[in-house]
């Protein structure tokens, strides 16, 4: 018995020929649904083992994963991506001196005060006895975070493939780091225990990792959900269509199916990137709204540390709001379903599923390619826009209400190109098909070597760069518009990284395989701040961390490019087929 992602399509048929028999009919959707959607419980282990892993999910969890990256993403790129770096640059210099004699107050120029002066003096703290750059401070701290995300990530693998667990974990980690980012309306930069700033910090940003890790360990419907998706039930008709010169309503066969699959495969390929650009357009939606509304007070108060602050806590207070309609709709709805006793909270268990994927990959050569390229693009990218915040911070001394404007337009072109990408796949020759998604995703990777090869000859050849405002302003806006989290490529990024990695798992152990992702995304991600943090440390110029930045994009392109995405599908096939060998394996899987 064959299980695997091709197979498991043939094997569900009629349920595929009623999608595209009835493309607009509800009784055909209903009918697709199988017998467990109308309250039948199937005795056949086969079944029972598709009804777990085809099983539509309804429009609610969706929406809710929609929902959630709306509330996660207010406070993500407010608060973790631009407030949180600020400010806390702005605590350790209120609490520093000056370089090197570290005997006077850092009185230039702060988030307080905007300056003209192309250069300030050097500010250091001291913490556990060593003196650090005030600019590498939150660099340090963003690495922490990283690190600690990546332990709970990983502890809560086990956890995550249960739907319960991981709603009950969504709302604790959503209640515990919104009340972290909500603290800091009541800590002050003079007070004694300044520092907890940094904690408060960590403990939020941990937090959201977490939460994002269990709202269905949010990509994992996402191969599900195109399955069931309305949208997507007329592309497969058009298929259908296609094949059978006509448009007659007769499902189609077995031996049909496997003459469509690669057809199939591209309109799945299609469709998961589709759901998961929406979430990302969604998500940078909301925080682009959040950071345009902070702008306001930031500027009419000339960047004050109380409003920053303010802000940082109102983002952690949205996040906590905005999170409670989608724990309302995110499954399972009813409380009597809720697994209030955390059984699938087997840390151990979770870190040896780890250790068995990791052991594994000899028989996976595509995905494990691919998880080393993402290794160093995540690294990449999570470093480079805490660089240029610290860069323009601290440096060039830029006003906070500058940086902040910086953080408001570009998301927005992240949105755009989250939305434009999808289209560009259907309709584009060489980016459609079944290897579409990840030649976009080597398109967009491609683009990002300008801004810091430029960077790094200036560096080298003792030219000056990013020495003036303006500079700063438009080198950050082409850098990040082929480059960052504000850019036009880094929504196509965020999408295509997730969806590319979703044709690859294999089927059924999406939490598990989704775990293993962010946990290599939090590895990796910690090295790079702490990385430029040293070289920050060493040389007292932070534009010799673009170095390292350069160095990781341009060792991950080469790694894509030996991926191979219908080997790859494959080798999850055999993976998968070796863990379910025959029908008895699936029995005692089925058996609660």
């Amino acid at each position: 018995m064959k299980i695997g992602r091709s197979k498991a399509l043939l094997t569900t048929a009629p349920e595929l020929q009623s999608w595209i028999s009835h493309p607009s009919s509800e009784a055909g959707l209903q009918h697709a649904s199988g017998p467990w959607d109308n309250g039948q419980e199937s005795t056949s282990p086969v079944s029972s083992f598709l009804q777990r892993r085809f099983k539509p999910s309804r429009n609610g969890a969706l929406w809710g994963f929609y929902c959630y990256s709306f509330a996660a993403e207010i406070y993500a790129i407010v608060s973790i991506s631009v407030f949180l770096p600020i400010t806390l640059e702005q605590f350790s210099r209120d609490n520093g001196f000056l370089y090197p004699n570290h005997h006077t107050p850092c009185t230039g120029p702060s988030a307080i005060s905007g300056a003209s002066s192309n250069t300030g003096p050097l500010c250091q703290v001291q913490l556990l006895g060593r003196w650090f750059d005030t600019a590498s401070f939150p660099l340090y701290v963003s690495g922490t975070s990283v690190a600690l995300q990546a332990i709970v990530v990983a502890s809560l693998g086990n956890a995550a493939n249960d739907p319960s667990t991981r709603k009950l974990l969504l709302v604790f980690f959503a209640v515990f780091g919104s009340l972290a980012g909500m603290s800091f309306f009541i800590l002050n930069s003079s007070s004694p225990v300044w520092f907890l700033s940094a904690v408060l910090a960590i403990t939020s940003t941990v937090s959201l990792g977490s939460s994002i890790l269990s709202c269905i360990t949010l990509h994992t419907f996402f191969f599900s959900q195109i399955l069931t998706s309305k949208s997507q039930i007329p592309e497969l008709a058009k298929t259908k269509a296609n094949l059978m010169g006509n448009e007659s309503s007769e499902g189609l066969t077995i031996q049909e199916c496997k003459v469509s699959n690669s057809y199939v495969q591209a309109n799945i390929s299609t469709a998961i990137s589709e759901i998961s650009s929406k979430g990302v357009a969604i998500g940078f939606s909301s925080g682009i709204i959040a950071l345009c509304t902070s702008l306001i007070p930031v500027t009419l108060f000339k960047g004050d540390l109380s409003i920053l602050k303010g802000s940082i806590g109102a983002s952690g207070a949205l996040w906590a709001i905005f999170t409670i309609p989608a724990a309302l709709v995110l499954p399972p709805c009813k409380l009597q379903h809720l697994n209030l006793s955390l059984k699938y909270l087997n840390v151990s268990k979770s870190w040896k599923d780890i250790g068995k994927i990791i052991v594994n990959f000899k028989e996976m050569k595509n995905i494990s390619l691919y998880l080393l390229a993402w290794c160093l693009l995540s690294n990449a990218f999570s470093t480079s826009i805490s660089v240029f915040l610290m860069w323009g911070k601290s440096t060039m001394q830029m006003p906070s209400s500058h940086l902040i404007l910086l953080g408001v337009i570009l998301p927005a072109f992240s949105v755009l190109g989250a939305l434009l990408a999808p289209i560009f796949q259907k309709n584009m020759d060489y980016f459609s098909g079944a290897e579409g998604g990840i030649k976009i995703f080597k398109f967009v990777v491609g683009m990002t070597w300008s801004i810091p090869t430029y960077i790094c000859l200036g560096v080298f050849l003792n030219i000056s760069t990013l020495a003036t405002e303006w500079e700063v302003y438009g080198g950050f806006f082409f850098f990040f518009f082929f480059f960052e989290p504000s850019g036009l490529l880094y929504g196509p990024f965020q999408a295509y990284s997730r969806s590319v990695y979703a044709e690859l798992i294999p089927p059924g152990q999406e939490a598990k395989w989704y775990s293993l992702f962010s946990i290599i995304a939090k590895i990796s991600s910690c090295i790079g701040p702490f990385a430029v943090g040293l070289i920050s440390n060493h040389t007292h110029d932070l534009r010799h961390g673009f170095l390292f930045i350069l160095i990781l994009l341009m060792g991950a392109l080469p790694i894509l490019n030996y991926v191979d995405m219908n080997v790859g599908k494959t080798e999850a096939e055999k993976y998968i087929e070796g863990e379910y060998q025959n029908l008895e394996d699936i029995e005692r899987i089925s058996e609660p």
